[in-house]
This record gives C-alpha cells, structure tokens and sequence, in this order.
C-alpha cells in the first residue's frame, strides 16, 4: 500500500519530467524510419507532455485531496465521491489526449511502417509468456539482459530482476557457483 502511495504521489513528476530522448536506433531500423520521422515523433511526444502536464497535475492534487480528507476522518460521500469523480473525469481527459497524439504519430507513418508496426503490436502481446518461458530456462534471455539465467524473479540473486547489490545479499545460487 505505501508503495502505491508513493507512485500515486511521484505519477506527477515521473510522467512531466524531461526524459531523455530514448535511443530507437533498433525501431528505427525495424520500422526502417527517418532521421525526420524520428525528429517529428519526439515533437509529438514533448507536445503532449506540454499538453497533458496541467491535467497531471490535477489528478496529482485531486488524489492529494482525497487522501487529505480520508486521513481527516471525512464522511461526506458526496465531497469524496466528487473526488473521485473528478480524477476519473481527468484520467478520461488524458486517456482522450495520448489517443489523438498516437494518431498524430500514426499518421507520419507509411502503409509499410504500419504494417510492420503491427508486427511489434502482436509481438508485445507475448512479453508476458515471453517471460514466463524466459524464468522457466526455456527461452534465453536477450543478449545484455544480466547474468541469464532467469533465476532473479525467484529471489536466487541472479538474473536481470535480481535484487541491488547489498539489499539481500547474494543468493543461493551465486552461493552454489562460490562453492559455499
């Protein structure tokens, strides 16, 4: 629960900061994309930050209210309920937002990019399987992506989801590999 508090509070600031530009050489590649069709989808991105940063910020002081009041002790229905009504109607507006710019963004695409793009769509469906597989040793992990051997979901200390150096220690496993 204090973790979910903590994104709820952070959501604001995580979704407006200034992320740098991400690297898309492999989408460029794959979607076989411009030099000016990558500049004009970072435009459209940074548009819609701009556009969508009051109405985070809303929410941010919508979710702040709420939480405010439930810590008072409030029992007026009608004032949280208003709340909650609000921030749906606000997640409403930014779900409506990042839809007209992925259209935006769609548009400066070709027939073939497209068509390639839905290829990553399907492909996305399957991350979770993917994974799954992945943890299970029955599908190599992609290179770069840790020690690879799948193990650090099951907390052996190991693996691209293994926990920082130092918070639990080494792991079973790595113990194994030390001879310990």
């Amino acid at each position: 629960m204090r973790i979910r508090r903590l994104l709820i509070l952070a959501a604001p600031a995580i979704l407006m900061a200034q992320p740098q530009a991400p690297n898309v050489n492999d989408l460029k590649t794959f979607l076989g994309l411009t030099d000016a069709q990558v500049t004009q989808l970072r435009e459209l991105r940074q548009q819609e930050r701009q556009a969508l940063r009051s109405v985070v910020q809303q929410v941010a002081e919508k979710h702040r209210a709420l939480r405010e009041a439930l810590q008072a002790g409030s029992t007026d229905a009608t004032a949280l309920g208003q709340l909650l009504v609000d921030i749906q109607n606000l997640r409403k507006q930014i779900q409506s937002t990042n839809e007209n710019f992925r259209s935006q963004a769609l548009a400066l695409l070709t027939a073939d990019q497209k068509a390639k793009l839905a290829q990553l769509e399907a492909a996305a469906k399957l991350a979770p399987a993917i994974r799954q597989a992945a943890a299970l040793n029955l599908l190599a992990p992609p290179a770069g992506a840790g020690f690879g051997l799948g193990l650090g979901r099951l907390g052996l200390g190991l693996g691209p989801e293994a926990p920082a150096a130092g918070m639990m220690g080494v792991g079973p496993a790595m113990r194994m590999r030390r001879g310990r």
